[in-house]
């Protein structure tokens, strides 16, 4: 299963990825890099939707 083990390994990728940029949360809550990095994904997703959207 070539799928599962590319899906396991993107997923390893990204959690060292978030913690070597300190995107990661910790217990002491969310961290603010993370906080900034959410927020400009859901605006570039909604960007994608309103692209995409059929008129």
């Amino acid at each position: 299963d070539t799928d599962a083990g590319m899906t396991v390994l993107g997923m390893l990728v990204g959690a060292a990825l978030a913690h070597n940029f300190m995107l990661a949360s910790s217990p002491a809550g969310p961290t603010l890099y993370g906080k900034i990095v959410v927020i400009l994904g859901l605006i570039i997703c909604a960007g994608i939707g309103w692209y995409c959207r059929e008129a």
